[in-house]
């Protein structure tokens, strides 16, 4: 069986922008080679509202997750899935994203597929006879075909196709902390330029925008909690010096 080879020369170089690659890709457990074209941050962006640098707090995390309905939950998988289908659209030279769905036999089922969600879609919209019932039916029947069509590819492909993409083991994404980010984005206030200049590294021109972007929200609220901060310690002086005057 194929397996992917990296040379440390090429894990250790960044690939440009445009540039087509042979890339031994996971297909349920088997490698098979595909023809990839790199995307410019452009294009990348153009994919969907995604980021790059995993410096979550985790316990703000698992705040987030407990705040999310099903609903919400439902709503960041299709996006992450539009996406996914969007970066194979434009990265796929060989075979491309139409001959995958051929090779498949998921072409004319996609078709279907839309075809009736469409005509789901409307019913919701423009019915005034239907229960809550026949309503409620005909959601969870739409998000049951568009859950099909998002998962249609297999799990393994898709997250080493876009772990390449990215060019996750090309660059020094993974080493980004909140820490970091912080630091360069007071650099950045202080200096000037971006936070994304003070760092060195191998990094592609998105995943500098994406942690010029991160780093600028990270500092934000580290003011805000640094005002919050001393606002409470001045509050505490004022009443010290209220206490003792009273006394």
């Amino acid at each position: 069986m194929l397996k992917p080879i990296y040379s440390l020369e090429e894990t250790e170089r960044l690939i440009a922008e445009n540039t087509e690659k042979i890339v031994m890709l996971p297909w349920n457990g088997n490698y098979i080679p595909f023809k990839l074209r790199m995307l410019n941050s452009t294009q990348m962006k153009a994919c969907g509202d995604f980021s790059v640098v995993s410096i979550a707090n985790e316990e703000q995390e698992q705040d987030n997750a407990l705040d999310i309905d099903k609903g919400e939950q439902f709503k960041n998988i299709l996006s992450l899935k539009n996406t996914q289908e969007k970066m194979l659209e434009m990265a796929l030279v060989s075979p491309t994203f139409d001959e995958i769905c051929n090779i498949l036999n998921a072409s004319d089922l996609i078709i279907s597929i839309r075809a009736t969600l469409a005509k789901c879609d409307e019913a919701i919209k423009t019915a005034t006879d239907l229960t809550m019932e026949q309503t409620a039916e005909l959601v969870k029947r739409v998000e049951d075909y568009k859950l099909y069509l998002a998962f249609l590819y297999p799990e393994d492909f898709i997250g080493a196709f876009v772990q390449y993409i990215v060019q996750r083991e090309h660059t020094d994404i993974d080493i980004i902390s909140r820490k970091i980010l912080l630091e360069v984005g007071l650099s950045a206030d202080k200096f000037g330029g971006r936070p994304s200049d003070f760092l060195e590294g191998n990094f592609t021109e998105y995943q500098k925008q994406d942690m010029d972007k991160a780093s600028s929200s990270i500092v934000f609220q580290y003011r805000e909690d640094e005002k919050t901060e001393n606002n409470a310690k001045d509050k505490w002086h004022r009443n010290k010096k209220k206490f003792k005057g009273n006394t």
